[in-house]
């Protein structure tokens, strides 16, 4: 096991360097009959003595602070899985992501804003909402999730063409869902301070994006999709 620090060395410290090699420490104590002998200088240590290594590592940084003093620290802890910031996450909100998927079997040619022709091919265009879950208010219990889409407030939507399904379903839809959770997380940072663990961020992100995929798959030229969320605490 390799351990790096930047401003500390085990060896400087004879207690931790006891205790890190305690066979080291058992040769300056040679037992050659049943009485002990006086312990050599040096040896103040008991042969057995074993001590936790997360002590030895605090024992070490506490003993020869350096510049970077707290970020020894912090590491030493982190190692060990005991820094509250691998526990501790802001309260952010559960909410809700409202999609829907429009597909046509065909691609269009347009021209300032005129359709002139089509050619052989797939147009997907997917749109994603999102709204905390404190604000479903009831009158917008019974709403489709497709045209709750709009109603709740300006969507973020990915138009792509290609030669099949696949090809357009999987950019619009990761587009989509990435802007829409995005543009949510800033608007609970901008209200609360509050900012979603990175690894939440990207469990949402990649949930929201697989259902709007196999949602696009199916037949059908339009379709919409719910996916709740609950940030981990």
């Amino acid at each position: 096991m390799d351990v790096i620090a930047s401003s500390f060395s085990p060896v400087g410290c004879l207690a931790c360097r006891a205790a890190l090699h305690p066979d080291k420490a058992r040769t300056l104590l040679r037992s050659g009959s049943k009485s002990s002998q006086p312990a050599e200088r040096g040896s103040f240590l008991p042969a057995k003595t074993k001590w936790p290594l997360g002590l030895v590592l605090g024992v070490a940084i506490l003993m020869q602070p350096g510049p970077h003093f707290s970020d020894d620290l912090a590491f030493a802890f982190d190692w060990f899985g005991n820094s509250s910031s691998s526990i501790e996450k802001d309260p952010v909100e559960p909410f809700t992501l409202y999609g829907s998927v429009f597909k046509k079997y065909f691609i269009e040619n347009i021209v300032e804003g005129k359709v002139v022709s089509r050619r052989k091919g797939f147009t997907t265009t997917a749109c994603v909402n999102a709204l905390d879950a404190d604000k479903e208010v009831p009158e917008l219990q019974g709403v489709p999730a497709g045209l709750k889409v709009v109603i709740i407030g300006e969507p973020q939507c990915a138009k792509s063409e290609g030669k099949s399904r696949e090809e357009t379903c999987i950019p619009a839809c990761k587009s989509s869902c990435a802007e829409a959770i995005k543009k949510h997380l800033a608007e609970v940072t901008r209200e609360t301070g509050y900012v979603l663990d990175r690894k939440d961020t990207t469990k949402v992100m990649e949930a929201c994006s697989n259902q709007c995929t196999n949602e696009c798959l199916k037949p059908g030229k339009s379709t919409s999709f719910i996916y709740p969320f609950r940030p981990s605490r």
